[in-house]
């Protein structure tokens, strides 16, 4: 069984980050090591959802109007779907 380690990393600060970070750790009464590592823990996790929904959105434009665009029985699907909907269901609330 393989055991988890932590690293270090050495990151220069400049005076008012490490003053704003010192404050909240005295706040929050958390280690300032421990709120860095989360901080940038959600900035890279919101980096990798960002390079996500790019790639995706890259994806749609590349094959945007390509066989790769419409998969038929899909939309067959969508449409047949579609059509057994009751539109006697949608009557607007009464005013």
């Amino acid at each position: 069984m393989r055991m988890r380690t932590n690293r270090n990393l050495h990151v220069p600060l400049p005076y008012p980050i490490y003053q704003r970070l010192r404050i909240e750790a005295q706040r929050s009464k958390h280690p300032a090591t421990e709120i860095a590592r989360d901080a940038i823990d959600m900035w890279l996790a919101e980096q990798e959802r960002i390079f996500l929904h790019e790639s995706v959105a890259e994806y749609a434009r590349n094959t945007a109007g390509t066989p790769s665009d419409l998969d038929e029985n899909m939309e067959s699907a969508g449409i047949a779907s579609l059509l057994a909907i009751d539109c006697t269901d949608t009557k607007e609330p009464n005013k």
